[in-house]
């Protein structure tokens, strides 16, 4: 039923709101975007000639082959081992067929560079919007879950002036997890058991199929910000997570409509 739409005279008043008292949200690719509106494949191919010299693939084809490795790699490997340099270290000598501190290095250089990165003004107003307006009470209701390295989540958000909102103690990446990032799902339940609030009472904010839609598994609702057809995102969804996962997923094809649906949906 579609809840703009009045039936038999009556508006439907559309899913209920739920109560949410903390927001998580992930930084690169979802709070930030490559300089320029530069497609992140392409980022991703730069960073990797400036390691390996001038490569011949297009980056597309880098980043679908990329993509169908880490989809192999899902069944293959534990939620902890999906992160951090040896997991960038096998996915990327794989994809260059280079040795494996080359294939590390090309993944530091994407996550420790802030100047890679800015804040396009459409985010800034949806984010400045959700920690002024629907999380204002204080700074130990939002957190930062990233699989970057503290130090260069700190600079990067100073960068895009979005420190502010944040308190230094609730910016979370692997280093608070013994070295394991997202998916791994301490990463989400450890911030907020910590503050003793329900996972079904927070909201997380990512980009990653692969690391950020695990927090759906613990009834997080998630807003997904990518640009994918409905039936490709349920497909995909559903062979990473399985179908259970899809009820506390809403993906976001526009910034715009994650404002309208965080204030149709949720309440704080």
């Amino acid at each position: 039923m579609d809840p703009e739409r009045p039936q038999n005279g009556v508006r439907d008043p559309g899913p209920p709101r739920k109560k949410k008292k903390a927001v998580l949200t992930d930084v690169h690719l979802t709070m930030v975007l490559p300089v320029g509106g530069k497609p992140q494949a392409l980022l991703v191919k730069e960073q990797a000639e400036a390691v390996l010299g001038k490569l011949t693939e297009s980056y597309q084809s880098l980043d679908r082959r990329t993509r169908l490795l880490r989809l192999k790699l899902e069944r293959r490997l534990p939620p902890e081992a999906r992160s951090g340099p040896a997991y960038w270290g096998l996915v990327n000598s794989h994809i260059y067929g280079c040795q494996a501190e080359a294939a590390v290095e090309i993944s530091r250089r994407l996550t420790t560079n802030p100047a890679l990165y800015e804040m396009p003004d459409d985010r800034r107003k949806f984010f400045s919007w959700l920690f002024e307006e629907m999380f204002p009470a204080n700074r130990s209701t939002r957190m930062i879950v990233s699989n970057s390295d503290r130090a260069s989540i700190i600079a990067l958000l100073e960068r895009i002036e979005m420190m502010k909102y944040f308190l230094p103690e609730n910016i979370f990446t692997p280093e608070a997890f013994g070295g394991h990032g997202k998916p791994y799902l301490q990463c989400f339940n450890g911030p907020l058991k910590a503050k003793g609030i329900d996972p079904k009472a927070a909201l997380m904010i990512g980009n990653s199929l692969f690391y950020d839609l695990a927090a759906s598994l613990l009834g997080i609702d998630t807003l997904w910000l990518k640009d994918n057809d409905e039936v490709t995102t349920r497909r995909m969804v559903k062979q990473t997570l399985g179908p259970g996962a899809m009820q506390f997923i809403h993906t976001i094809r526009r910034i715009e409509r994650a404002r309208a649906l965080v204030s149709e949906r949720f309440t704080t």
